[in-house]
């Protein structure tokens, strides 16, 4: 179910029908035991914004190995402004976003996507990062940082 996030292996039964059916039986091997995702490397975008209109920030992952099959990126801004027009880009390619729909809770991060495979974007060993908002004029959070996107790469 969760091909991405490390689990604790588990106790498995099987069974099948058919001409030969065989009962609910333990699998005597574990399963969910998912590896390879063991490193994760974190970027911190931040900008300020002097008026409502575009808000930018870039951030580039480098020193990134180049032999994983997996590379699972993951994005979260920071509810400070009510934010619109929010995009990403990874390496310049748009990433599907969702939109935020938070201010003002400065200790909340909303999820724009979730663990989705870029090991297209890590064949080089470093991905340069884009997030760009409108509408963060206001900073509620007080800390100058009108447009946070925190970045989380698993591989």
């Amino acid at each position: 179910d969760n091909a991405l996030i490390p689990q604790d292996p588990r106790d498995v039964y099987i069974m099948a029908g058919g001409r030969s059916p065989i009962a609910s039986t333990r699998f005597d091997q574990k399963m969910m035991a998912i590896s390879g995702l063991d490193t994760t490397v974190t970027a911190v975008c931040v900008t300020a914004c002097t008026d409502d209109a575009a808000c930018e920030c870039t951030k580039t992952l480098a020193n990134i190995p180049t032999d994983k099959p997996v590379y699972a990126l993951k994005a979260e801004m920071q509810c400070n402004g009510m934010a619109t027009e929010v995009a990403v880009t990874v390496d310049g390619e748009d990433m599907e976003v969702e939109q935020p729909e938070c201010s003002d809770q400065c200790s909340t991060y909303s999820t724009l996507f979730s663990w989705v495979n870029v090991a297209e974007h890590a064949k080089d060993g470093s991905m340069d990062l884009t997030a760009e908002a409108k509408n963060l004029a206001t900073d509620f959070c007080g800390a100058g940082d009108n447009l946070k996107v925190l970045f989380t790469l698993m591989y």
